[in-house]
């Protein structure tokens, strides 16, 4: 309800109406551009790609990167939408195993265990859990992703805008990077909009934009939430 996010939203109805008109993949408009860029400013990233809401920038990002000779490593409490994904990916050929909330202990077996019967593993992880309140513990998650070789994705939709100075999200709270890092904020919390991004290097952007199937498929952000989310941020 603050006013210059309201009126941000009416001047964007009034240039562009309610509506873009077709999925991204087939034209968009430049503020799509534009609010990907400040947010990769934002969070000091090279690239990040703007989805309609987080569930579909989950549901586009891991059944895409996770396929057969993948294993899925999945914190049983991490978001609904984390967990339809990694069954998606699954139905793809993807292996997938669940492990009890922050056990430490029970992740590096099934790492120890698995690593040699697969090319690509990824450990699905919350950044806030939204049900507990809690922070994920990023310094041990790394130091076993960086043992096994497996990357970590992280669900930072709690987290985006409130954790870390000027709200940056749970990776930046740690001074970590995001080399061996899938993070996914949101625009639906603290910004007030709707939509989801994702960050992944620039050479993966054609991957998504041709192969990820809720980016091609899935109906454009409408205007008033592109312009209120660009105030907001």
């Amino acid at each position: 309800f603050h006013p210059r996010m309201i009126q941000a939203a009416q001047d964007a109805i009034a240039q562009w109406g309610t509506l873009a008109g077709s999925a991204r993949a087939a034209a968009e408009m430049g503020a799509y551009e534009e609010l990907e860029s400040r947010l990769a400013g934002f969070l000091g990233v090279d690239n990040v790609i703007l989805f309609t809401t987080v569930t579909l920038a989950n549901q586009g990002i891991i059944p895409l990167l996770m396929r057969k000779r993948s294993l899925i490593l999945m914190d049983w409490e991490a978001h609904s939408s984390v967990q339809q994904a990694a069954t998606a990916a699954k139905g793809g050929g993807a292996g997938l195993l669940t492990f009890k909330h922050d056990d430490f202990d029970e992740l590096e077996e099934l790492l120890k265990t698995n690593r040699e019967k697969y090319k690509h593993i990824m450990i699905a992880l919350d950044g806030v859990y939204s049900m507990l309140g809690t922070y994920l513990d990023l310094p041990k998650y790394q130091a076993l992703a960086e043992k096994y070789e497996a990357v970590l994705y992280i669900d930072d939709a709690h987290g985006f805008g409130c954790v870390s100075p000027g709200g940056r999200g749970v990776v930046s709270h740690y001074g970590a990077d995001y080399s061996n890092i899938v993070y996914v904020g949101s625009l639906e919390k603290s910004l007030a909009s709707l939509g989801g991004f994702v960050v992944l290097p620039r050479f993966a952007r054609d991957l998504v934009r041709f192969k990820s199937s809720t980016y091609i498929f899935s109906g454009q952000l409408p205007p008033p939430y592109l312009f209120s989310g660009l105030a907001a941020l």
